[in-house]
């Protein structure tokens, strides 16, 4: 795949043309990345489609990282990144939101959309043994209805997004047992497809 991806390109310096990058080396399991190896993808890069692409996304810098030729690791220029795929998740880069720029992952892409977005936030803490070091993670999710932006954090802030719609939807909740912890991404991607037929 790589040597198809590699010719594909035609030796092309367009998508690598970024800063050199350090791989973290781990203490024990700890990683800054969404996953822990190399991991082929799609990537749309200044207005071009790249497929089986090797990359790694750094959460603790909201960057992505290729590899130049399986030798050098490369940090693209985040902002030519439209969008990239790894295991079909797709993440897009969100530019002059009241979000803050990077990237999110696409959830739920109608006529609304829902969108997550993860961090890992290096953390060492010293013992008199050792030095421990981890990274938390953090994700936030977001709803895009109305022309407008929304954090979502509960059913309540949920809801009130959608007055006139209130009553639909907690019966919606109710009717399949929606949760809006561990699995807020599930519950959100199930009421807007709902609240998108709704408007119908």
């Amino acid at each position: 795949m790589a040597n198809h991806y590699q010719k594909s390109l035609g030796y092309s310096s367009r998508l690598f043309n970024g800063r050199a990058y350090s791989i973290y080396q781990p203490q024990k399991e700890e990683h800054p990345y969404l996953y822990t190896d190399w991991t082929e993808g799609e990537i749309n890069y200044d207005n071009h489609k790249f497929d089986s692409v090797l990359l790694l996304y750094d959460l603790s810098i909201d960057e992505l990282v290729t590899k130049y030729f399986n030798s050098d690791d490369i940090l693209l220029t985040r902002n030519k990144v439209s969008y990239f795929i790894l295991k079909d998740r797709k993440f897009v880069l969100l530019n002059g939101t009241v979000l803050p720029n990077g990237f999110y992952e696409l959830l739920y892409d109608g006529t609304t959309k829902v969108y997550s977005q993860r961090k890992k936030k290096f953390i060492e803490k010293i013992t008199s043994s050792e030095v421990d070091r981890n990274f938390e993670e953090k994700v936030t999710y977001f709803v895009y209805a109305k022309g407008n932006y929304h954090t979502v954090k509960s059913k309540r802030s949920f809801l009130k997004i959608f007055p006139e719609q209130q009553a639909e939807l907690k019966k919606f909740i109710r009717g399949r047992g929606l949760q809006f912890g561990e699995t807020l991404n599930i519950t959100l991607v199930y009421l807007m497809q709902f609240y998108d037929r709704l408007q119908k």
